[in-house]
């Protein structure tokens, strides 16, 4: 059976997925799923991938995301990125560890529990889900909403097979200063935006933030500058900024708003600052509308991360902590409030890296570790 998980997964990373670009993984996954015997396989408007097994309650819901980040510069690679190579215990390529190793070992962990749930005093559902890496939480919002409802949700992203409960919540804030425009050779004629910016960007570098017990210290990251007009001999009269901040559950997006139009009134600029929205495209042609406000979350809830723990038992040296980066529990923890946890095969720091890989030993453990889950949750 082993065999037949890897050979999935092999396929899975040759099924290029960028976000947005999801089809042929998520056709894989639905044939996959129909034919180990899943129930209401379907692919929804956004090109989510749903299926389940009984439906009885608690239900309870694996999640993981289709998508990838690009392989970024292929000299970097020393296999090739979309392989799907297995050697000396390992599978290579982009989206092994982030996170298509958790997806074969949730899907077929399911399989092999199918027995265990059908006579159990509940129900499993999974949800696979394109744009997460573009926009955490804005597809499975909707599974949510509009299919299912748990009780629980075990996300699948890579957690180096640790118990995470957590991590801190993301907001992309764009600044925009205003300016006058002149001819470059006529410059004290005019008002410089991109000088104004830099005025606010230096105030921001030096912006206190806040820090939690757990989760750690906010941080703060300048991601992009542009400027308009960009051509000719012109000053430029409008200057935009975006930065992306790690916050903590006591950072609101009000506050944030607040403290970044604090900093622009000491550089005593003109312009404003607001949240980035967009709408991106899935590939299923629907449109997925985002607010890159996504708030920071922890379990509060003792008994099921303890429950959890004693699931795992089996692992040594097992660790219940938070993650660095942010996942689809901004929405399932830090919005719907669903008891929420981390579990999957695969390092963290792997992710979107060069080379990445995930262990056969940790597909392994991965599924063992589901269905445990499974047996303590729907027992």
């Amino acid at each position: 059976m082993l065999n037949e998980v890897i050979d999935f997964l092999q396929a899975l990373i040759r099924a290029k997925s960028l976000s947005g670009e999801e089809k042929e993984a998520a056709e894989l996954i639905r044939s996959k799923m129909l034919t180990l015997g899943f129930e209401d396989v379907l692919i929804d408007d956004f090109g989510s991938v749903l299926g389940r097994i009984g439906q009885s309650n608690p239900k309870v819901l694996f999640e993981g995301h289709m998508d990838t980040v690009d392989e970024g510069n292929p000299e970097s690679w020393t296999v090739e990125p979309y392989a799907g190579i297995r050697k000396q215990g390992k599978v290579y390529g982009r989206g092994a560890t982030d996170m298509k190793g958790a997806l074969a070992s949730m899907i077929y962990s399911g399989y092999e529990a199918k027995e265990f749930i059908e006579n159990s005093k509940g129900s499993l559902y999974m949800a696979f889900v394109p744009h997460e890496e573009t926009a955490e939480g804005a597809a499975i919002k909707h599974v949510i909403e509009e299919w299912v409802h748990p009780e629980y949700v075990i996300l699948g992203e890579p957690s180096d097979l640790d118990l995470c409960i957590g991590h801190r919540g993301r907001a992309v804030m764009e600044i925009t200063t205003v300016g006058q425009m002149a001819h470059a050779s006529m410059s004290h004629l005019g008002k410089n935006a991109v000088y104004e910016l830099f005025d606010v960007i230096n105030n921001i570098r030096k912006m206190k933030l806040k820090e939690d017990e757990f989760l750690g210290k906010e941080s703060k990251a300048l991601i992009h500058v542009s400027c308009e007009p960009r051509k000719g001999p012109v000053i430029p009269d409008r200057a935009k900024a975006m930065f992306d901040f790690r916050i903590v559950p006591a950072t609101s997006e009000r506050m944030l708003l607040q403290k970044i139009r604090k900093q622009m009134d000491l550089a005593n600029v003109e312009g404003g600052v607001e949240t980035v929205t967009k709408t991106l495209r899935c590939y299923t042609e629907k449109n997925l509308p985002v607010k890159y406000y996504f708030p920071a979350w922890i379990t509060q809830d003792k008994a099921f991360i303890e429950s959890m723990r004693t699931a795992l038992h089996f692992i040594d040296s097992l660790e219940v902590r938070r993650w660095l980066f942010s996942t689809d529990g901004v929405y399932t923890a830090g919005e719907a409030q669903i008891p929420t946890i981390g579990f999957g095969p695969g390092m963290d720091e792997l992710a979107h890296q060069p080379n990445e890989f995930v262990t056969i030993k940790d597909v392994k453990t991965a599924i063992h570790g589901y269905k445990s889950i499974l047996q303590k949750l729907l027992r």
